[in-house]
């Protein structure tokens, strides 16, 4: 019933067929790791529901990863619903994995109380067409809400993060940080929209959107927006997109770090700073490899 209170609270034209729905209550000693994984030889239309919930004073950290296999053409439309209630505190982490004939429609809908701390990733290195829609209520007062998100796409390759964020309660904070890398004819859309309602006073809200684009055919639009209707708010937003650094790539180089893995630095470091923040270790590196084998140069890297 919870998770259902959650999902109807949503204002998205993404369907979710039928399936199972995934649970997971109570404090977790360790991360929760979900696999959802789509294959077969025929375009097949899968759907999966995952449901957190943390209850008053408990912490729950979750990281899940979306996989489709082969070249079919699947469709995966995957939902993720957090209920995080007083005091409690939810982290995860979501890898979507495709391939450049899958197309995933994702969405994630979070649902916090008075004093409660949720913090999310979503990180997309893969995918012929992705979305992903983020959906935040922040239904009490002092309420931390992160949310980062991370790309790196190629050709033919497009992403598409859509987030609202709903201060409805006065003393909340509210972060979100998306970045990404884009090469070939890659294409990457930010629409990030902060509602502060009337009487949710001392909101503290903020929104960046940064890119690097490797190629003249690459695309990065990023339309942040903010409705206010308070006077009584701190709230940010601004996007940047640009080029590698060719300074700071001929001081490696002068260094004696070869072309393609100076390059491969200076993305590297761009991205970690979302990686550095994953809590799970184990979940960290393995990013981390598939990052590096996606670059040109991405050994050199490993032996620094």
């Amino acid at each position: 019933e919870l998770a259902g209170t959650v999902a109807r609270r949503g204002k998205s034209d993404i369907p979710c067929l039928d399936c199972d729905t995934i649970t997971i209550t109570g404090n977790q000693d360790k991360t929760v790791h979900i696999l959802q994984l789509v294959t077969g030889d025929c375009a097949t239309a899968a759907s999966g529901r995952v449901f957190i919930h943390a209850a008053k004073g408990e912490s729950v950290s979750v990281a899940e990863t979306h996989v489709c296999i082969g070249d079919s053409g699947h469709l995966f439309m995957p939902l993720t619903e957090i209920m995080a209630e007083e005091k409690s505190n939810v982290t995860l982490v979501r890898a979507i994995r495709g391939s450049n004939t899958a197309y995933q429609l994702g969405q994630l809908h979070v649902c916090q109380h008075e004093s409660s701390e949720v913090q999310t990733h979503t990180i997309t290195l893969a995918s012929k067409c992705s979305r992903n829609e983020v959906c935040a209520y922040l239904d009490g007062k002092h309420i931390e809400s992160n949310f980062d998100g991370m790309y790196m796409l190629g050709q033919d390759q497009h992403v598409d993060n859509h987030l609202r964020i709903e201060h409805n309660f006065p003393c909340c904070n509210s972060r979100e940080f998306y970045k990404g890398i884009l090469d070939g004819n890659a294409k990457s859309v930010f629409t990030g929209r902060i509602y502060v309602k009337e009487g949710a006073t001392e909101t503290d809200a903020k929104q960046t959107n940064q890119n690097i684009l490797l190629s003249d055919d690459a695309n990065a639009i990023a339309r942040p927006q903010l409705e206010i209707y308070n006077d009584d708010v701190a709230c940010t937003h601004g996007a940047t997109t640009g080029e590698i650094d060719e300074e700071a790539k001929l001081y490696l180089r002068s260094r004696g770090i070869p072309g393609d893995a100076a390059e491969t630095l200076l993305m590297y470091a761009f991205l970690n700073e979302s990686l550095e923040d994953l809590a799970d270790d184990e979940f960290r590196k393995t990013l981390t490899d598939e990052l590096l084998s996606a670059m040109p140069g991405g050994d050199f890297i490993r032996t620094l």
